[in-house]
């Protein structure tokens, strides 16, 4: 099971990382099994004698050392899998989040008569405690992505592009708080003004 190019271009989603995960789970349980089989061969290799004992051996030595490097590529894959996944989970909540953020702004009608603009106060309010407080969970999922990609990781690509999606969506909703915040004064000075 070699790590090739090909891992890159299957992992662009996290429900394809999830159920790759989950494939390679059960096919990495079934080469943990095998060994089983190759310690029997192992153990009858006393059973022969002669020029047969020799040749058998050699082939076992063969078994032996695919079956490490099969046994050690399949959970370097596996690990690179679970890993990915898992910095694939926390980046896509965490998009998520900022796309719920940045349609409550975008959707919001500001030459609307019935603006209320002290719930729309509360709301910036709120909204700056949750970027305050978030910004620890966010910078987790960076410096993990990062983290990944400074590694090597075979999906090195794809965890660059959600990194570089988080860095621009958050900076994306810095701007629209920006915007945010202008809107508010600029509507409460029109409504104290009328």
């Amino acid at each position: 099971i070699p790590v090739s190019a090909d891992f890159e271009l299957q992992w662009k989603d996290l429900e394809s990382t999830r159920d790759a995960t989950d494939y390679h789970k059960e096919v990495h349980a079934e080469i943990i099994q095998f060994q089983g089989r190759v310690e029997q061969c192992i153990a009858q290799r006393h059973q022969l004698k002669g020029e047969e004992e020799k040749v058998y051996r050699e082939v076992l030595t063969r078994v032996e050392t695919s079956y490490r490097k099969l046994s050690e590529t399949s959970l370097s894959r596996l690990r690179h899998l679970e890993t990915l996944s898992s910095f694939m989970e926390a980046a896509t909540k965490e998009l998520l989040w900022l796309s719920q953020k940045e349609d409550t702004e975008l959707a919001r009608d500001w030459s609307s008569k019935d603006l209320q603009i002290h719930e729309i106060e509360e709301y910036y309010q709120s909204l700056m405690r949750e970027l305050e407080t978030r910004g620890a969970s966010f910078g987790a999922v960076l410096d993990h992505g990062e983290s990944l990609a400074l590694a090597r990781h075979p999906a090195a690509k794809t965890v660059e592009a959600y990194t570089g999606a988080l860095h621009t969506q958050w900076a994306w909703l810095l701007q629209l708080t920006h915007c945010l915040d202008t809107h508010l004064k600029a509507a409460a000075a029109y409504f104290k003004f009328y």
